[in-house]
């Protein structure tokens, strides 16, 4: 027990510094990133009156339909299968069936 508390002190002295190192390394990428390539959001038209640019993103039209396995599509009118369920006997609702005697 000794050797399993005096491993996990170890751990701990040693993580507890390299996660200090490790945020510290990462503030200072993000500071060298901003001052690198500075933030152009904010500018002085407002926004209705701002020029109009096109649309450079991915397409906007909708996906095809996917096939189905039943080889019809999404848009087809053919009823899906009926959906078969048994019935609860009213016997079996009843808890003192399933009841086994010993209480």
């Amino acid at each position: 027990m000794t050797w399993l508390l005096i491993g996990a002190l170890i751990w701990v002295a040693l993580a507890v510094p390299l996660a200090l190192l490790i945020g510290r390394a990462i503030r200072r990428a993000d500071k060298e990133h901003e001052a690198a390539e500075p933030n152009f959001v904010a500018t002085d038209v407002p926004p209705g009156e701002a020029p109009e640019e096109p649309w450079t993103g991915p397409s906007t039209v909708p996906f095809a339909p996917s096939r189905l396995p039943w080889g019809g599509d999404r848009t087809s009118s053919r009823p899906l299968p009926p959906v078969v369920r048994h019935p609860v006997k009213p016997v079996e609702r009843d808890p003192g069936v399933r009841d086994s005697g010993l209480t």
